[in-house]
């Protein structure tokens, strides 16, 4: 009995100094590992920089509902990969949790509904990001910034 209690206070411990050690590293802005795979999608529209800060030149902008997969964190600044692998930094300000996606073949029906036996509700070409809006097996609903929406198979695209 002893021993489980002294196996508790140790790990109670040890998470106690995982927390204060994550805390301080964020007070000083070094930078730490992300959650693995975690998808973050633009507000609006974000640069996405060649480092952490204004002052590094913009490596490309992303717009509404582009996913970003989060491979770092450094106080106000995510390390960030986009579909086809471009490495950059964004603010942590302009971008969200809501999850969406990237077309990433050259072009996908988005339908009327989760089944290929439906109407074609229009096409998105590579590249367009869109806000999921739910999920039916393999179908994604999603919704385009401009109000369109419609259902895209899942395997046509990236992002959450």
């Amino acid at each position: 009995m002893e021993g489980r209690i002294l196996n508790r206070s140790v790990k109670l411990l040890l998470l106690s100094l995982g927390v204060l050690a994550t805390i301080a590293t964020l007070a000083i802005g070094v930078s730490q590992p992300a959650e693995a795979g975690r998808i973050v999608t633009v507000k609006k529209k974000a640069n996405v920089r060649k480092g952490a800060g204004v002052n590094h030149p913009i490596h490309f902008t992303a717009f509404q509902y582009y996913p970003l997969e989060v491979l770092e964190e450094k106080g106000k600044w995510l390390k960030v990969r986009d579909y086809e692998g471009d490495v950059g930094w964004v603010a942590r300000i302009v971008v969200s949790a809501t999850p969406g996606i990237v077309v990433k073949t050259k072009k996908a029906n988005v339908r009327t509904g989760p089944s290929t036996k439906v109407p074609i509700a229009f096409i998105a070409e590579r590249g367009v990001a869109m806000k999921v809006l739910a999920k039916k097996e393999k179908w994604l609903q999603v919704e385009h910034a401009d109000g369109e929406k419609g259902w895209i198979f899942n395997t046509l695209v990236w992002g959450n």
